[in-house]
This record gives structure tokens, sequence and C-alpha cells, in this order.
């Protein structure tokens, strides 16, 4: 095969869906299903769309055991599917043996802590970073300074949008 015509392919794209409803998933996985597309358009214009199937991964109806992965994919995973949970403690005793994995990375480990913690505090707004700081105690003293200075930061970037929206305000 020519050389320079290797350079003009493309990568492969791995269609995936985590959904992370209560619910299960109603909408087709057909890519064309999904289109908004009137069906008189539709027809001349089908030979040029993109036609695949979406794979999907149900968190919520897949046991703990099952979710697939390794590593930080599959405890990000995990994650994603307990963002519901209110007990923080519980969160992180259930996956204290893949966060020690985790943290096992001198390099990166750390960051991908705060990552984590980051996304609980996004996305559960009953989890204080007390209780966080606290459920992290297991892990060590460098896992719960890594969760105080993420609140640090998070504080001081919500101070400065107040400042921000108050000075907008004032015009």
């Amino acid at each position: 095969e020519n050389p320079a015509s290797q350079s003009l392919r493309l990568p492969a794209i791995f269609p995936l869906v985590v959904y992370q409803g209560e619910e299960h998933w109603t909408a087709s996985t057909e890519f064309l299903d999904l289109l908004n597309v009137p069906a008189p358009a539709l027809a001349s214009m089908r030979p040029y769309l993109p036609s695949f199937r979406l794979a999907l991964e149900q968190l919520a109806l897949t046991p703990d055991a099952d979710i697939p992965g390794d590593g930080l994919g599959r405890l990000a995973l995990l994650f994603l599917k307990s963002y519901r949970d209110d007990d923080i403690h519980l969160l992180f005793r259930k996956h204290e043996d893949n966060l020690r994995v985790l943290l096992q990375d001198a390099k990166s480990g750390l960051r991908w802590l705060s990552w984590l913690v980051h996304y609980v505090m996004l996305v559960n707004p009953k989890v204080e970073m007390a209780d966080i700081v606290d459920a992290l105690a297991p892990l060590g003293t460098r896992a719960q300074e890594t969760a105080v200075t993420l609140g640090e930061r998070l504080r001081e970037e919500g101070r400065e949008a107040g400042r921000a929206e108050g000075e907008r305000s004032m015009l």
C-alpha cells in the first residue's frame, strides 16, 4: 500500500454511550434512527450519512462486579454509576481497593483521585468536602491533602466568579 495514502487514513472510532439513568435506555442504538431528518430528505441523504450502531453501557443496571475494564477506566465507570450515593464514606469504602491501586501510580495517582473527588463534588451537591476528607482517611494523608487542596481551589474559583458577577451587576 502506498505510504502516502496511509497518512490519509482516519483512526478507528468506537461509538460508546455510557448511560447513567435509573430507567432502561429506550432510544434506538442505531445512529440513523437518532437523526432528526424528514423522511423524504432521509431517502436521498442516506448514502451520505454515517450508519452505525452505538455500543451501550447501562451503568445503573449493571452490577459493580460486571462493570467492564480495569484500573482508572473501571474506577471512573464505578464513580459515574454511584454519583447519586449520599453516603460518601460507603462510596469510597466500596472502591477502596481500586483507589489504592490508583494511588500506587506516584506520577498521576493523586491527580486522578482529585479528578474523581471533583466529579463527586460537581454532581452531588449534598456531599461536603469535610465528608470526603474523612472518607479518604483510610487512603492516607496524601489522599486527604489532595481533597483539601481541591476544595480550596474550588472555593477560590467560586469567590472569583462571585466577584466577577458582582462587578458585572454594578455596571
